[in-house]
């Protein structure tokens, strides 16, 4: 192991071998190194399809129009049907239909990616202000790593963790743009942290399970695991009258989240948890409220300040360094990367 990095003592799947990058007539494919940084491409396009979500979000729950519950319920039910209609891809993984304990895995992968993500969220924001939640939500990266050095013998160095750090520093500095305000609220911040945990969980749980099945398969499953659990709270909100207010535009928000905040972006999502690791890719999330600045300025105008710049160019200098020796990024020529 690099004494500032990741173990990079590794055993890589050699299953992409000189063959598998050269196409009928001896034509050159494009290599791993190209394929890796269209993965990381994808990942930066499912931050920036989430980072308007959270605009559509705020316009849709206004004014109680859809409540927290049955918008969640209505938009991955709609992602549910979506993702039914997508035909089945072929990639190469497991092809035989998966066995009772992994489908049982994919299950839980929605238990704690669709439904606890989004009910601690939703109970944390009725007991803490947003600017709280923005900022302790940027743990779950971090439980991801410590998680990963449990169950995964996972070796961060130094420079990692100091880059981690780094990173949830800067994405503090962008959701205050100059304005501290952290009062703590003990039940809501703690939602809120439970809420980064359960999407850890869904992240640890679901590492060996996308590298093994399609990702479209995947995502169906647990999305159908959350959409069952979602349901009871969903008729709750309908029987005591909190959503008749429903109203076209707000229809038009849910099939924005469902589609491609919850369809698309869940299998893209966990295909590069496949393709990048679950630390890089849990990684990336510092990069959302970056992402989300630029949305902001582009469509509603909210000034950069330079709070917001500093802010950014730092989370950008500790992505890089929590991820600086990470095998994948060095398993990128013909070799197909295996690990964490």
């Amino acid at each position: 192991m690099s004494e500032t990095g990741f173990d990079n003592n590794r055993n890589v799947n050699p299953e992409m071998n000189h063959d598998a990058n050269t196409g009928a007539g001896g034509k050159s494919q494009p290599t791993g190194r190209l394929t890796f940084f269209f993965n990381v491409f994808l990942v930066i396009l499912v931050m920036v399809i989430w980072g308007f979500s959270y605009v559509i979000i705020r316009l849709t729950v206004r004014d109680g129009i859809i409540p927290p519950f049955t918008l969640a319920f209505l938009r991955f039910l709609l992602a549910l049907a979506v993702l039914y209609m997508v035909p089945n891809g072929g990639n190469g993984k497991a092809k035989h239909p998966p066995g009772r304990r992994d489908v049982t895995t994919m299950y839980l992968m929605g238990v704690f990616g669709v439904f606890l993500y989004f009910t601690f969220e939703n109970f944390g924001l009725i007991h803490t202000t947003a600017t709280n939640a923005s900022i302790i939500v940027s743990l779950a990266p971090v439980f991801t790593l410590i998680g990963a050095s449990l169950f995964f013998g996972l070796r961060p160095g130094p420079i990692n963790w100091a880059g981690t750090a780094l990173a949830f520093l800067g994405s503090a500095f962008v959701v205050w743009n100059g304005q501290v305000n952290f009062d703590l609220n003990p039940l809501g911040d703690l939602m809120i942290v439970l809420s980064a945990a359960a999407w850890a969980a869904y992240t640890l749980v679901g590492k060996k399970i996308v590298e093994k099945y399609d990702a479209l398969l995947v995502s169906r499953k647990m999305i159908f695991a959350g959409v069952i659990c979602l349901l009871p709270f969903s008729a709750w909100e309908f029987s005591a009258g909190r959503a008749t207010a429903i109203t076209p535009v707000s229809l038009l928000g849910v099939i924005f989240l469902g589609v491609f905040c919850s369809a698309l972006a869940f299998i893209v999502w966990n295909r590069t948890m496949a393709a990048l690791g679950i630390v890089f890719v849990s990684n990336m999330i510092y990069l959302q409220c970056a992402i989300t600045m630029i949305i902001a300025w582009a469509t509603i105008r909210e000034p950069v300040t330079p709070m917001l710049l500093g802010g950014t160019a730092t989370v950008i200098a500790g992505v890089y360094l929590a991820n600086m020796n990470n095998p994948v990024r060095t398993a990128t020529s013909s070799r197909k990367y295996s690990g964490v």
